[in-house]
């Protein structure tokens, strides 16, 4: 347990008091907890912030030549591109992101070709989504990090969706409280496209698997939070 001093000035203060740390077995947990009245009302009010479900991970796989729809669990919410993509940056031609957000220019890309001073339109990779990427050649991909609590978001149309779990799993144990019209992937030791549709007998896309990036299509926005 660590004490922290409070500081007010006015109405306002400045820093939360207490924090209490966890370890359990890999996992670190974190409770922040603030019942202390204000000097100059003497109200009390009580903040509460919970941060849960740091895992160290590392990712781990291998991506074919050509095209590759892939996610990464190891890494935070947002983290530079140029970070994530490192172990493989000599063998990727470019990473591309599909943003449903805007409509006049919702493709993203970056070329670690590009010289310093070129615009990249995408900058930051999220564990939460799904990405295209076009490899040069094969190579083996490892990053070490860590997983955490993940919130897959949609909105209406087209949405490029991360899988962030460790092992394959059906699509209706992972996906089945999201609604949605068609789930697709590419695979790329044949070349072809994987698609799920619910409710059909015919589906080529049954499974989840890790590192793997999904397109998903739904008619309205929705959450899906998956725990490390």
């Amino acid at each position: 347990m660590t004490g922290i001093t409070v500081n007010t000035i006015g109405e306002h203060k400045i820093i939360v008091a207490v924090i209490f740390i966890a370890v359990v077995g890999s996992a670190v947990f974190f409770a922040l907890n603030d019942s202390s009245p204000n000097r100059i009302t003497g109200h009390v009010t009580t903040t509460s912030v919970t941060i849960v479900g740091f895992v160290p991970f590392n990712c781990s796989f291998s991506l074919s030549s050509g095209m590759n729809m892939v996610s990464f669990p190891c890494i935070p919410l947002y983290e530079n591109v140029s970070t994530v993509l490192a172990p493989i940056n000599d063998s990727v031609y470019a990473i591309f992101y599909y943003d449903p957000l805007d409509s006049a220019d919702p493709w993203k890309s970056y070329n670690p070709a590009l010289p310093s001073w070129a615009t990249q339109q995408l900058t930051e990779l999220s564990r939460a989504s799904g990405y295209i990427i076009i490899m040069n050649q094969s190579a083996a991909y490892f990053l070490a990090g860590s997983r955490k609590y993940t919130t897959i978001q949609t909105v209406p149309g087209w949405n490029m969706i991360a899988y962030p779990g460790l092992s394959s799993s059906a699509v209706n144990s992972t996906f089945g409280s999201l609604s949605f019209t068609i789930l697709r992937t590419y695979d790329p030791s044949t070349g072809q496209w994987l698609t799920y549709i619910p409710g059909s007998s015919g589906n080529t896309l049954t499974i989840l698997e890790p590192y793997t990036g999904y397109w998903m299509q739904t008619n309205i926005s929705q959450s899906l939070n998956i725990a490390p």
